[in-house]
Order: structure tokens, then C-alpha cells, then sequence
């Protein structure tokens, strides 16, 4: 048997050395664990099947391959001499989860097998690993609105892939006790047809998987449609829509709105793409990505799994303003997609679309993001050194993937939208499942290319949106990153810091922040946090902790002028805050418009301590107008925010309404006519709203503001002439 040892130490020193090179596998976690329990299974069942037909005992055959496993194990371990590796205790944790689970599970197949007399038996065992192997990830993802798979062979896959922060759910542990249970059934079985053990255990056994697969859901195996309607409970229809919602997060008023912009997105991805949804499209909207993960797997990552059945979108509500029509654009193009899979095997294709039919942000687009990104040498070798090569390279999952995420969608949307415009939608349906482009557009996906870069660089730029894009772009993928998945304990204790804050849990929240800050002094979003927490109770104890910070960004200096205003210096008030907005990034329009007026309040000290007051109820705040009392412009611009929290959008509306009629024209105007009108929409004053964005119509060369206002103008139109009331967007009976 020493051959058949020596081979198993060649084949797992090659797979190790094989590993090392690639980012997320050269170290031991979730990922190079998944890979080493897939070659494990076979190469213990290869080599189990030999010992076992040379009668050598089942616990010897399994220790043995267990011995075998340590190779990966250290090497993996070994790999942090060159690459750091935060997380090698969870990557140790997911190495008994899956090498060594699968392991057992690969011995007791062949100790099954080999109760037989079956002239090929390792063929039969890899015919039988396929049932699970397979069948399992079509069970799990074909079947199910989930992002993750656990699986008997590998382990599993716990979410996408652009989730940093993993989602170990407690189904991750009840399917590694199921693969043993299904490991012991295997052994029972052979220990039976060598007559040494009765057959009747083995039923026991199988009552037990039947009671497991049965309750699946319940034990977090799957996760079903009922069980995620049941967790949020809350459920509206509309004329083309199922949305699933937590109602102790999203009120009956703020979800007739969503409602009412669910349909209008959808005529105008109707409109656009000129194709229909023939069934209802189920939106799921989650309140917190802790129920999120715990429910879809994924925990950040915003999906439309165009795969199954019935259309359906899963949206995390922090994101959905930004995120719901990207999502939806997925769910019209399985219209056109593949056969069954209604996507295409072309990734850049499927999120340069979605990215192409996306409303405006306020912010610049992806031709302007791109453009400017190309005006700076050293940023554009972000983009590749060929630009046109590399947006065709990212076409492909491996190319598309492996990329920044901020590159690969905005260049592939920007592509994207230039084929739309230049060419139609109806080529790009047509070119969209197989991603033929010679046959469609009678030129190779390399020739468009060049006419889109050709067309990018003839558009002009500015400082702002190189900005942004230098921004976005800068951010390194989960490829790049030299601790993927960790998560430190002082960022833990931020986030919870942070959902503390939301309660309007002041001390709790300074605890845990402060928590953040002791195990990390220079971590900067932990002391916005903590004065968030503290500022309003005892202003005078944030000046000393923020001087403290070594490097300091726009938003400590603007705490730090709040600080020095509620408690009486003026001076450096205004000091603090003129060097906050020079920190300002060009592209946030409203947080430097902000600031510039912020000085306003030093004048009023009662009103500047009220409205940096969370708790304040608008309508005292509104009071103060009422009496008579001089107020700054923007005392009405922060009232319209709190009326807006608290969902009273007409009072907000109200409030906003003659700052709107003042004010001079420029990106200040643009700004607060879009938060009225948006106001002015939400409580049902719909044509109110369309007449006030009447004018931005017009505009030749628009601003990513006035852009908003625009997109915001075609939705009140369209809800004015549809009645405006929920009736009017509800399915008819």
C-alpha cells in the first residue's frame, strides 16, 4: 500500500502548491476548504475503495485519509509566511466543516460500495457522488430563492461572492450533521453486507434523514418562499407586484409609495427594453442584512436569481432607492434570455444591462465615470492597458469577476448603453443569450469595443466626476484584499454601535463605539458614531476625543465646528467647518451646499442646538417659525428632513416650499426642488409635484442633479395621470 500513500501525498502537495499563487485559496477559509473536501472525496474514495478490497478496517481507511488531509491543512497555514490570513481560526473551523466531514462521508460511500461485489466500483462511486454533488446545487438553487448551497462533496457555498462578510447561518451545521448521518446510513448498509450488522438500524436511520429533509426549512437547510413571507410578515400587492416587507420597518403609507414606484419602474423598463413580465414578480425587501443573510444567505449583495420559476427580486430597504430598478431590469431580461437558465453565460452582459437601464443617481453616469477616469493616466491602468481589450475580456465570468466590482459593472454598462444607443435595443436582445456579436452587429465583440472607446474619449470632463470615479474605482475586490471575509472585532463593535444609534440607544451606542475606538485609536467611523451619540447630551466632551484623531476627514472637522458651536466658540466653529469643506469630495453636491451655509446657524445657538438634536420633535422646531423668530434658510431644509423621518411628507413639503420659491438658480435649488417635489409626490400632490419639475425638461447638458429632477418629473407625470391614488396601481379584482 505504500504506492497508493505515496500518490495521495503527491496528488495533495500539488493541489496545495497548486492553491498558493491564487488570492482567495492560497490561504486556509471558506473558499480553499471548498476546493480541498471537492479533490478530497475523490481521492479518498479512490484510494478507500483500494484498502477496503485489501480488507483493511474502515477506521484505518478513514484515519488514513484524515493523516492525508494535514498537507493541505499546513500549507494552508503555512501560506500566511507571504500572505496574511486574519481569519485562519475560521479557516480552520471550515476545514472540519468540509474536508474532514466530507471525508468521512467519501470512506463510508466506498465502504458501502465495497460491500458489493461490483466489477468497477470506484466508477460507481463517482456515478453515485454525482448525485449529490449536482442534484444538490439544482435542488438548492433551481428550486429555491436562496444564494447559498451546502453540499455533501465540497461543503458548500455560503453566498455571493461580492459578500465580504460571510453568512454562517445555523443550516451550514445541520447539513454537516445530516452528511454524517447520511455517512453512518452508508456505513450501516456495508457493515450489513459484510454480516456484521443487522439491517434494521438502518431504518432508524432513514427516518431520520426523511424527518430532516421534511423539516429542511425549519432546521435552515433551504430556504422556502413561506419561510421568508412568514419572517417579514408583511405582504402588498399591485397591479404587477407581490412585495414582501417587514411592517415594524416600512409603515402602510411608505409601502403604497414603493408600490406605486415598483409599477412605474416597470413601465418604464417596459417602455425601454419593449418586452413584457407575464407573471407577477415577488419583491422581497429586507429590514437589516443580519435577516437577510440568515434568510437568503446573502448579506449585502442585492439579488434577481432570473433562474427560478417566478421572477423575483431580493433587496436590502437601506439600499433599495439605490438598487430595486438594477434588479428589476434582471427580471425583464430573462424575457430574452437562455432556455431555462433565462440568463446568458456572458456576465458582463447581464450587469452591463442592468447598469444601461438604470435611472439617474445624482452622480455621474457610467460614460461620465469612465471618461474622466481616462483623464488620469495612473487611475486609467485601472481600466486595463488596453481599454477595449479588457472590457471585451470582462464579457466572461473570469474576466468580469475577478475585477474590481465598481470597473467591471460601470465600463460594461457603459458599453452597454453605447450598443443600446448606437445600435438599438432590439441587437442587443438579440445578441444578449449567446453573446454572438459578429452574427448580430456583423462585427466582432473587439471592433465595438474600439468604437465605444473611440466614442468615451470624446466626451468631455471635469474635476468632479474624475472624483467620484477615482473613488468608486479605488476600491480593491475581494481578489486584491490581504484579509478576505475577516471582519475585525473593532468594526463588529461599530456596526453594532451604529444599530444602536438607529434605535436611539444614546448609551448604549457610546459604549460600543467607545469599545471600537480602545481596540482601534485610529479607526475614524467609530468617533462619528460615538459623537453622533454623545454631541447632543454633552457637547463639550467630543472636542478632546476628536482632537486625539491622527488624520481626520471632512465629516470629524464638521463634528468638531458643532461641537465648538454648542458650546459657544464661534471662531473655531466657523474654522472647523470652512476645513470640512475643503475635504469635501467635488461630487457630494449637497453635503458641500450644506456646509456652506452651515455658519448661518452661529447667529441662532437654539435652533443650531435643536436641530442637532435627534430627538427634537419638527413640530417644536416648526413652532419657532410660527412665533415669528429670524431663522437661516437652511433651518427649513433641516425641518423638512425631520418631518420626512417621521413621514409626514406634506409638512415637509410645506416646510420647503419657500425655500424653493427664493432661491437663485444653481445645484442649491436643484437640490431642495427635488426633496419638495419628492415630498410634494409622497402626500399625494402629484400634479403639484409635476408642475414644480416642469422646467428641467428643457435642459440641453443637465447636471446629475437636475437629472434626478427629471427622472422625478416623468414619475409624477406618470402618477398624476393615473390618478395618484393606490387604487389606481392595485390589481383589479
Amino acid at each position: 500500500m505504500g504506492v497508493f500513500r505515496i500518490r495521495e501525498v503527491w496528488l495533495y502537495s500539488v493541489l496545495t502548491v497548486g492553491l498558493w499563487p491564487f488570492p482567495l485559496l492560497g490561504i486556509l477559509h471558506v473558499e480553499s476548504s471548498a476546493v480541498i473536501a471537492f479533490v478530497g472525496f475523490y481521492v479518498a474514495g479512490w484510494a478507500g475503495i483500494r484498502d477496503l478490497q485489501a480488507n483493511k478496517s474502515f477506521v484505518k481507511v478513514l484515519l488514513r485519509q484524515w493523516f492525508f488531509l494535514l498537507i493541505p491543512l499546513l500549507g494552508g497555514l503555512l501560506s500566511v509566511l507571504w500572505r496574511p490570513n486574519c481569519g485562519w481560526l475560521d479557516g480552520l473551523q471550515f476545514f472540519i466543516l468540509f474536508p474532514v466531514i466530507s471525508t468521512v462521508f467519501a470512506a463510508s460511500l466506498a465502504w458501502a460500495i465495497t460491500g458489493h461485489s461490483f466489477s468497477k466500483p470506484f466508477r460507481l462511486y463517482v456515478l453515485v457522488s454525482l448525485i449529490p454533488l449536482l442534484g444538490g446545487v439544482l435542488f438548492d438553487l433551481g428550486f429555491h430563492p436562496q444564494f447559498y448551497t451546502y453540499n455533501h462533496v465540497f461543503g458548500g457555498v455560503l453566498g455571493p461572492i461580492y459578500d465580504e462578510e460571510l453568512a454562517i447561518r445555523p443550516g451550514l451545521f445541520w447539513f454537516r450533521v445530516l452528511t454524517l448521518l447520511w455517512a453512518v446510513g452508508l456505513w450501516s448498509w456495508g457493515a450489513a453486507k459484510r454480516n456484521k450488522f443487522e439491517m434494521y438500524p438502518i431504518f432508524g436511520v432513514a427516518l431520520l434523514l426523511v424527518v430532516v429533509y421534511l423539516f429542511r426549512a425549519e432546521f435552515g437547510i433551504n430556504t422556502t418562499h413561506e419561510a421568508i413571507a412568514k419572517d417579514l410578515k408583511g405582504i402588498h400587492h399591485t397591479l404587477h407586484f407581490e412585495i414582501y416587507y417587514d411592517p415594524e420597518v416600512i409603515s402602510e403609507e411608505r409601502i403604497r409609495i414603493v408600490g406605486k414606484e415598483h409599477e412605474f419602474r416597470y413601465q418604464q423598463l417596459l417602455d425601454t427594453i419593449q418586452v413584457r413580465v407575464p407573471q407577477k414578480i415577488r419583491s422581497y425587501l429586507y429590514p437589516n442584512s443580519i435577516r437577510k443573510a440568515m434568510l437568503t444567505g446573502a448579506r449585502y449583495t442585492n439579488v434577481a436569481p432570473v433562474w427560478l420559476k417566478q421572477p423575483q427580486i431580493h433587496v436590502l430597504w437601506s439600499s433599495y432607492d439605490e438598487v430595486m430598478p438594477h434588479e428589476l431590469a434582471h427580471v425583464f431580461s430573462r424575457e430574452f434570455g437562455l432556455p431555462v437558465l433565462r440568463a446568458t453565460f456572458s456576465v458582463g452582459l447581464i450587469e452591463g444591462f442592468a447598469v444601461a437601464v438604470e435611472p439617474p443617481e445624482g452622480t455621474p453616469d457610467p460614460h461620465e465615470q469612465v471618461a474622466a477616469i481616462l483623464l488620469d493616466p495612473k487611475t486609467a491602468e485601472w481600466l486595463g492597458k488596453d481599454l477595449a481589450s479588457s472590457v471585451a475580456d470582462k464579457l466572461s465570468p473570469m474576466g468580469f469577476w475577478s475585477g474590481r466590482g465598481a470597473v467591471s459593472y460601470t465600463t460594461m454598462g457603459s458599453f452597454v448603453r453605447f450598443l443600446m444607443d448606437r445600435y438599438g435595443i432590439t441587437k442587443l436582445k438579440q445578441v444578449y443569450p449567446w453573446g454572438d456579436f459578429e452574427r448580430v452587429y456583423q462585427k466582432n465583440v473587439y471592433e465595438l469595443t474600439k468604437e465605444w472607446v473611440e466614442f468615451i474619449r470624446q466626451l468631455p470632463s471635469d474635476g468632479a466626476q474624475l472624483s467620484y470615479a477615482r473613488t468608486r474605482f479605488s476600491r480593491p475586490s475581494l481578489f486584491e484584499q490581504d484579509c478576505p471575509h475577516f471582519v475585525p472585532a473593532y468594526i463588529r463593535y461599530a456596526q453594532a454601535a451604529q444599530a444602536a444609534i438607529e434605535r436611539k440607544q444614546w448609551l448604549e451606542a457610546e459604549q460600543l463605539s467607545d469599545e471600537a475606538i480602545q481596540l482601534h485609536p485610529d479607526f475614524e467611523p467609530a468617533y462619528h458614531i460615538w459623537v453622533n451619540a454623545v454631541l447632543h447630551r454633552t457637547p463639550e466632551k467630543v472636542i478632546p476625543k476628536l482632537k486625539s484623531l491622527k488624520y481626520a476627514n471632512w465629516l470629524t472637522y464638521r463634528q468638531r465646528g458643532d461641537a465648538y458651536a454648542l458650546t459657544g466658540d464661534t471662531l473655531l466653529a466657523r474654522q472647523m467647518w470652512n476645513e470640512a469643506r475643503l475635504r469635501v469630495p467635488a461630487f457630494s453636491y449637497a453635503i458641500q451646499e450644506r456646509l456652506a451655509r452651515r455658519a448661518d446657524f452661529l447667529a441662532h445657538s437654539t435652533l443650531l442646538r435643536m436641530i442637532l438634536t435627534p430627538h427634537v420633535n419638527p413640530e417644536i422646531l416648526a413652532a419657532q417659525l410660527e412665533m415669528g423668530k429670524t431663522a437661516p434658510v437652511w433651518f427649513r431644509v433641516y425641518l423638512a428632513d425631520r418631518f420626512a423621518e417621521l413621514e409626514n411628507w406634506k409638512a415637509a413639503a410645506s416646510a420647503l416650499e419657500p425655500v424653493v420659491k427664493d432661491s437663485k438658480q444653481g445645484i442649491f435649488r436643484d437640490l431642495v426642488t427635488m426633496d419638495f417635489a419628492r415630498w410634494l409626490l409622497w402626500s399625494g400632490q402629484d400634479e403639484k409635484a409635476a408642475a414644480i419639475l416642469e422646467g428641467y425638461l428643457g435642459l440641453s447638458n443637465p447636471n446629475p442633479i437636475q437629472k434626478r429632477c427629471i427622472d422625478l418629473r416623468h414619475q409624477a407625470e406618470w402618477w398624476w395621470k393615473r390618478g395618484g391614488s393606490s387604487a389606481a396601481f392595485s390589481p383589479k379584482p
